[in-house]
Protein backbone atom coordinates (compact mmCIF):
# COMPACT_ATOMS: atom_id res chain seq x y z
CA UNK A 1 0.00 0.00 0.00
CA UNK A 2 1.09 3.48 -0.99
CA UNK A 3 0.88 6.95 1.44
CA UNK A 4 0.49 10.22 0.11
CA UNK A 5 3.50 12.15 1.68
CA UNK A 6 1.31 15.46 3.12
CA UNK A 7 2.97 18.75 4.66
CA UNK A 8 2.50 18.96 8.44
CA UNK A 9 -0.11 21.97 7.96
CA UNK A 10 -2.52 18.91 6.67
CA UNK A 11 -1.27 16.85 9.30
CA UNK A 12 -1.40 19.39 11.70
CA UNK A 13 -5.43 19.65 10.51
CA UNK A 14 -6.32 16.23 11.07
CA UNK A 15 -4.74 16.90 14.62
CA UNK A 16 -6.40 19.86 15.53
CA UNK A 17 -10.14 17.68 14.32
CA UNK A 18 -8.60 14.67 17.28
CA UNK A 19 -7.56 17.63 19.60
CA UNK A 20 -11.30 18.90 19.45
CA UNK A 21 -12.92 16.07 19.80
CA UNK A 22 -10.92 15.00 22.84
CA UNK A 23 -11.85 18.46 23.79
CA UNK A 24 -15.45 18.08 23.42
CA UNK A 25 -15.45 14.60 25.32
CA UNK A 26 -13.57 16.33 28.40
CA UNK A 27 -10.67 13.86 28.11
CA UNK A 28 -13.14 11.00 28.94
CA UNK A 29 -12.83 8.28 25.92
CA UNK A 30 -16.15 6.24 27.11
CA UNK A 31 -17.09 4.11 24.40
CA UNK A 32 -15.55 1.88 21.58
CA UNK A 33 -16.69 4.35 18.95
CA UNK A 34 -14.95 7.33 20.46
CA UNK A 35 -11.84 4.77 21.21
CA UNK A 36 -12.09 3.67 17.51
CA UNK A 37 -11.59 7.49 16.01
CA UNK A 38 -8.30 7.50 18.02
CA UNK A 39 -7.13 3.96 16.09
CA UNK A 40 -8.11 4.84 12.93
CA UNK A 41 -5.86 7.97 13.41
CA UNK A 42 -2.90 5.91 13.74
CA UNK A 43 -3.91 3.17 11.61
CA UNK A 44 -3.86 5.68 8.71
CA UNK A 45 -0.36 6.93 9.82
CA UNK A 46 1.80 5.46 6.95
CA UNK A 47 4.96 7.69 6.42
CA UNK A 48 3.45 10.22 8.61
CA UNK A 49 3.96 7.80 11.65
CA UNK A 50 6.60 9.79 13.52
CA UNK A 51 5.42 12.95 12.66
CA UNK A 52 1.97 12.40 14.15
CA UNK A 53 3.37 10.42 17.10
CA UNK A 54 5.37 13.63 18.00
CA UNK A 55 2.29 16.20 17.96
CA UNK A 56 0.53 13.71 19.88
CA UNK A 57 3.26 13.67 22.44
CA UNK A 58 3.51 17.06 22.55
CA UNK A 59 -0.81 17.33 23.20
CA UNK A 60 -0.30 15.00 25.58
CA UNK A 61 2.60 17.60 27.25
CA UNK A 62 1.04 20.34 26.92
CA UNK A 63 -2.44 19.03 28.37
CA UNK A 64 0.37 17.63 31.62
CA UNK A 65 1.75 20.54 31.78
CA UNK A 66 -1.46 22.51 31.84
CA UNK A 67 -3.33 20.69 34.04
CA UNK A 68 -0.14 20.56 36.84
CA UNK A 69 -0.18 24.36 36.52
CA UNK A 70 -4.73 24.60 36.83
CA UNK A 71 -4.06 22.10 39.56
CA UNK A 72 -1.37 24.35 41.44
CA UNK A 73 -3.70 27.20 40.52
CA UNK A 74 -6.99 25.35 42.38
CA UNK A 75 -5.21 24.80 45.66
CA UNK A 76 -3.84 28.41 45.44
CA UNK A 77 -7.15 29.49 45.07
CA UNK A 78 -8.75 26.81 47.62
CA UNK A 79 -6.13 27.70 50.16
CA UNK A 80 -7.04 31.67 49.82
CA UNK A 81 -10.91 30.37 49.89
CA UNK A 82 -10.15 28.44 53.07
CA UNK A 83 -8.61 31.56 54.79
CA UNK A 84 -11.62 34.32 54.18
CA UNK A 85 -14.22 31.28 54.87
CA UNK A 86 -11.96 30.75 58.32
CA UNK A 87 -11.42 34.47 58.69
CA UNK A 88 -15.57 35.02 58.36
CA UNK A 89 -16.19 31.98 61.08
CA UNK A 90 -13.93 33.53 63.29
CA UNK A 91 -14.88 37.13 63.27
CA UNK A 92 -18.78 35.27 63.72
CA UNK A 93 -17.66 34.13 66.62
CA UNK A 94 -16.67 36.99 68.20
CA UNK A 95 -19.81 38.72 67.48
CA UNK A 96 -21.83 35.57 68.58
CA UNK A 97 -19.47 35.76 72.16
CA UNK A 98 -19.62 39.87 71.83
CA UNK A 99 -24.07 38.97 71.73
CA UNK A 100 -23.86 36.16 74.69
CA UNK A 101 -21.52 38.12 76.99
CA UNK A 102 -24.21 41.02 76.58
CA UNK A 103 -26.95 38.86 76.57
CA UNK A 104 -28.59 39.61 73.57
CA UNK A 105 -31.11 37.62 71.86
CA UNK A 106 -31.18 39.73 68.49
CA UNK A 107 -30.05 42.45 66.89
CA UNK A 108 -31.13 44.96 64.47
CA UNK A 109 -28.94 47.25 62.16
CA UNK A 110 -29.73 49.19 59.28
CA UNK A 111 -28.82 46.44 56.94
CA UNK A 112 -28.66 43.40 59.30
CA UNK A 113 -31.04 41.73 61.51
CA UNK A 114 -28.56 39.37 63.94
CA UNK A 115 -30.19 36.43 65.99
CA UNK A 116 -28.95 33.49 68.51
CA UNK A 117 -30.56 30.31 67.72
CA UNK A 118 -30.15 27.07 69.46
CA UNK A 119 -28.72 24.31 67.36
CA UNK A 120 -30.52 21.51 66.02
CA UNK A 121 -29.50 17.79 65.51
CA UNK A 122 -28.01 15.58 68.39
CA UNK A 123 -27.00 16.64 71.48
CA UNK A 124 -22.99 16.97 71.48
CA UNK A 125 -21.24 14.35 73.88
CA UNK A 126 -18.60 15.38 76.24
CA UNK A 127 -16.11 12.38 77.14
CA UNK A 128 -13.91 12.10 79.62
CA UNK A 129 -10.03 11.20 79.61
CA UNK A 130 -10.81 7.29 80.48
CA UNK A 131 -13.50 6.57 77.29
CA UNK A 132 -10.91 8.60 75.07
CA UNK A 133 -7.66 6.92 76.09
CA UNK A 134 -8.98 3.41 76.67
CA UNK A 135 -12.23 3.10 74.86
CA UNK A 136 -11.13 -1.09 74.58
CA UNK A 137 -12.36 -0.92 78.59
CA UNK A 138 -15.67 0.46 77.79
CA UNK A 139 -18.95 -1.76 78.32
CA UNK A 140 -19.41 -3.71 75.27
CA UNK A 141 -22.89 -1.94 74.37
CA UNK A 142 -21.29 1.21 73.71
CA UNK A 143 -18.33 0.20 71.26
CA UNK A 144 -18.21 -0.96 67.66
CA UNK A 145 -16.07 -3.15 66.22
CA UNK A 146 -14.85 -2.29 62.67
CA UNK A 147 -12.85 -5.15 60.41
CA UNK A 148 -10.45 -4.02 57.98
CA UNK A 149 -8.27 -6.35 55.97
CA UNK A 150 -4.69 -6.80 56.78
CA UNK A 151 -3.56 -5.71 53.05
CA UNK A 152 0.40 -6.97 54.62
CA UNK A 153 -0.45 -10.37 56.24
CA UNK A 154 -2.19 -11.19 53.02
CA UNK A 155 0.75 -9.82 50.83
CA UNK A 156 3.21 -11.73 53.19
CA UNK A 157 1.34 -14.77 52.93
CA UNK A 158 0.67 -14.60 49.18
CA UNK A 159 4.77 -14.42 48.89
CA UNK A 160 5.41 -17.35 51.25
CA UNK A 161 2.85 -19.34 48.75
CA UNK A 162 4.43 -18.42 45.55
CA UNK A 163 7.57 -18.93 46.78
CA UNK A 164 6.57 -22.72 47.95
CA UNK A 165 4.76 -23.34 44.30
CA UNK A 166 8.02 -22.41 42.78
CA UNK A 167 10.51 -24.49 44.60
CA UNK A 168 7.83 -26.86 43.89
CA UNK A 169 8.03 -26.81 40.41
CA UNK A 170 11.50 -26.74 39.80
CA UNK A 171 12.07 -30.00 41.65
CA UNK A 172 8.39 -31.75 41.12
CA UNK A 173 9.72 -35.25 41.62
CA UNK A 174 12.05 -34.32 44.70
CA UNK A 175 10.75 -36.70 47.53
CA UNK A 176 12.27 -34.30 50.36
CA UNK A 177 9.80 -31.33 49.11
CA UNK A 178 6.08 -33.51 49.87
CA UNK A 179 5.77 -31.38 53.27
CA UNK A 180 6.45 -27.94 50.97
CA UNK A 181 3.25 -29.36 48.74
CA UNK A 182 1.60 -30.01 52.11
CA UNK A 183 2.01 -26.42 53.27
CA UNK A 184 1.44 -24.96 49.73
CA UNK A 185 -1.96 -26.98 50.03
CA UNK A 186 -3.29 -25.43 53.15
CA UNK A 187 -1.59 -21.89 52.27
CA UNK A 188 -4.00 -22.45 48.79
CA UNK A 189 -6.76 -23.63 50.59
CA UNK A 190 -6.61 -20.10 53.46
CA UNK A 191 -6.06 -17.64 50.63
CA UNK A 192 -7.34 -18.86 47.53
CA UNK A 193 -11.19 -17.47 48.30
CA UNK A 194 -9.82 -14.43 49.81
CA UNK A 195 -7.28 -13.10 47.29
CA UNK A 196 -4.49 -13.68 44.68
CA UNK A 197 -1.93 -11.40 42.85
CA UNK A 198 -3.03 -9.78 39.88
CA UNK A 199 -0.65 -9.00 36.85
CA UNK A 200 1.21 -5.60 37.48
CA UNK A 201 0.00 -3.32 35.02
CA UNK A 202 2.23 -0.99 32.09
CA UNK A 203 2.05 2.48 31.59
CA UNK A 204 3.48 5.10 28.88
CA UNK A 205 6.68 7.00 29.61
CA UNK A 206 7.25 9.67 27.58
CA UNK A 207 11.03 11.20 27.49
Amino acid sequence: MTYAFRNLFEISQDFEALEGLLLELQGEITNEDEENIIDEWFESLGEERDQKIEQYCYFIRENRMLGEIQKEESKRVGDLARVKINLADRLENRLFIFMRVHRYKDLQTRHFKLLIHGNGGLRPLIFSNEAVNAPDRLPAKYCKVRYEIDNDSLRKDLDILLALDMKISDNPDHLSIEHLREESRNLHALLDPIARYDERGSHLRIK
